[in-house]
């Protein structure tokens, strides 16, 4: 099982200062749990007002949950040929 980071932690529209919840500017009244457990916010969600990932400039992205991990096994690869 993995985890994922949500895009959140890297992206300049969170309230990092907000101690009260998970807050950002596309969602003021709480970000989704589906994000907060990893969904991607590069792409639009219902009630996010078209306020994408914007992410903060020299962070690590941390990527989307969805896209597979370069040192996964392919099924494509030739191993053992």
């Amino acid at each position: 099982m993995t985890t994922a980071t949500p895009d959140c932690m890297s992206c300049k529209r969170f309230h990092v200062t907000d101690l009260m919840g998970n807050t950002c500017e596309a969602f003021p009244a709480g970000v989704p749990e589906a994000i907060l457990l990893g969904r991607s916010h590069k792409v639009p969600f219902p009630g996010d007002g078209g306020l994408l990932y914007d992410p903060v400039a020299g962070v690590p992205d941390p990527g989307d949950g969805d896209e597979p991990d370069d040192d996964a096994p392919n099924a494509n690869d030739d191993e053992g040929d």
